[in-house]
């Protein structure tokens, strides 16, 4: 038997150092091969839609632990034409205060969500697991109302991500984690984003980058059951770059599609300085080039029964 931990109405128990829950469905299974696969299956590995491959500690971290996010660097050059460069970087600065945000200037605007939020018309919003609902408004004309998750209960609502973006937009399936968001810079924003990637061109700020991070948190196990020690466990996960400018594209994904090729790694850090990787195809043009890493800065503490944290809720790490 494991030490009893407490979420609001929710519990779990800590077993081998992680959590595992008692009574949620949050993480769905499912068969993963890495052949064509049938009817019940889906394909796994590098360069598919399940492309994160993971042991049971590194997913509960990433599902049930990381509560926000910034990236710890990332970049590359594409020269696109003999006389345009166009440098494609990770943002590493603090993430804004509030989960979700956008900068107008006239029609165009830097606009993004991240984590653990809601739109405030979804239903069953008055929780007290909510923070106080905020406005954000996008290009001057879309106001959307937002609030943000302050407890661990926002693992268990199954809340959809948000999706009010552009060509990236978040599938309808895709769930809120502590590494998911969604971006879209328009090219006639002047300044460099605030959270996410930038995209210069000619050293100019200004130039239009869609990004998303998304999972529908399905898990594909390639042995005989999801805890079958001789099998492998694969998380959905779609992380893509992408400027509809007519010439670009996909800067960067996760996917192995078209002309992408395997120049990079996305690198998500752990707790405890541990880290896991998947490959990340990006175009051929691409010079310069560094890993996308992606830097836990908040992790959900918890509680145990005496009401004190489990967890640091800054390192991630057992109190």
């Amino acid at each position: 038997m494991g030490e009893r931990i407490h979420f609001k109405r929710k519990g779990a128990v800590i077993k081998n150092g992680f959590a595992v829950s008692l009574n949620e469905p949050k993480v769905k299974y499912i068969k993963g091969v890495k052949t064509t696969p049938v009817t019940g299956q889906v394909e796994c590995g590098d360069g598919t839609a399940y492309p994160l491959q993971v042991t049971l500690e590194e997913l509960h971290q990433i599902v049930y632990q990381i509560r926000d996010f910034r990236f710890d660097g990332g970049g590359f050059t594409a020269a696109i034409d003999g006389s345009t460069d166009r440098v494609i970087s990770a943002i590493t600065a603090a993430p804004p205060t509030k989960l979700a945000s956008s900068i107008n200037e006239s029609s165009d605007f830097d606009f993004s969500e991240r984590t653990f939020l809601v739109c405030a018309n979804d239903e069953d919003i008055d929780r007290a697991s909510l923070d106080t609902e905020y406005t954000v408004n996008v290009a001057g004309v879309t106001d959307i109302d937002y609030r943000d998750f302050i407890s661990e209960e926002a693992m268990w609502l199954g809340t959809p991500m948000p999706r009010n973006g552009g060509d990236l937009n978040p599938a309808a399936t895709s769930l809120p984690f502590g590494l998911s968001f969604y971006q879209n810079t328009t090219g006639g924003y002047s300044a460099a984003p605030k959270f996410g990637i930038k995209s210069l061109v000619n050293g100019t700020t200004g130039d239009e980058i869609e990004a998303v991070c998304e999972s529908n948190l399905q898990v594909a196990f390639t042995g005989s059951s999801p805890t079958d020690a001789a099998g492998e466990l694969w998380l959905n996960l779609r992380f893509e770059l992408f400027a509809d400018d007519g010439l670009t594209g996909d800067f960067a994904n996760t996917l192995a599609a078209g002309s992408l090729t395997y120049l990079a790694d996305l690198i998500i850090k752990l707790a405890g300085g541990s880290s896991l990787s998947c490959k990340l195809y990006l175009s051929p043009i691409a010079t310069s080039i560094t890993d996308f890493t992606m830097q836990p800065v908040a992790w959900w503490p918890y509680a145990k029964e005496d009401g004190t944290p489990m967890y640091s809720a800054t390192t991630g790490l057992p109190l």
